[in-house]
């Protein structure tokens, strides 16, 4: 009962069918009334046919578009934006402002760039260590490249690249480089 009342509020080119009528089965004199209204169809057909391809149209310039923002997708640790893809395979990202997650990771490799640092002359240790901005780039991981104040001065900065290998490798991130003698305004990257 459901179905046939359902089929005689539907919209004409629903109810009637591709063959323009009611889904019913018959004879031969049904099946030359469904040739003859079938070309009655043809219209709605076509109007059928060019919403279709419509919908295809929209579908396309919709994946298009996608494609173009992914461009902007931010990629995350924990949740947390590391940094925009700048459109170019392997390039960096913009500097952003310190999140926890990506703070968090810093402070547990500090014994790490503490060695590091002393390694290229810091004497002692750290008078204060506060990671403040970091730029990403995706490679087969991502390298994290971090600025961190280590002194009371604008002169006090460190600049350390952090690699965290891709999570089904298992292993945890770890200090590749790091270069002494940055300033607050010193950009973050490969050569600063």
């Amino acid at each position: 009962i459901f179905f046939r009342c359902s089929l005689t509020m539907a919209p004409g080119f629903l109810r009637e069918g591709i063959h323009g009528r009611l889904f019913e089965v018959g004879g031969d004199d049904d099946l030359v009334a469904s040739q003859q209204a079938s070309r009655s169809s043809y219209p709605r057909m076509l109007v059928m046919g060019a919403f279709i391809l419509a919908v295809a149209f929209v579908v396309v310039l919709s994946a298009q578009e996608s494609k173009k923002n992914a461009v902007q997708t931010h990629a995350t640790v924990g949740g947390a934006p590391t940094g925009r893809f700048n459109g170019m395979a392997g390039g960096l990202g913009v500097a952003l402002p310190m999140t926890d997650d990506v703070a968090h990771m810093v402070g547990s490799l500090r014994d790490q760039i503490l060695r590091l640092a002393q390694s290229k002359g810091l004497n002692g240790d750290f008078v204060v260590f506060e990671p403040i901005s970091y730029r990403t780039q995706v490679v087969a991981g991502t390298n994290y490249f971090v600025k961190i104040r280590i002194g009371r001065d604008d002169n006090d900065y460190i600049h350390v690249r952090i690699f965290q290998p891709l999570p089904y490798t298992g292993e945890g991130p770890e200090v590749h480089s790091l270069q002494m003698s940055k300033t607050a305004t010193d950009d973050i990257g490969y050569d600063s």
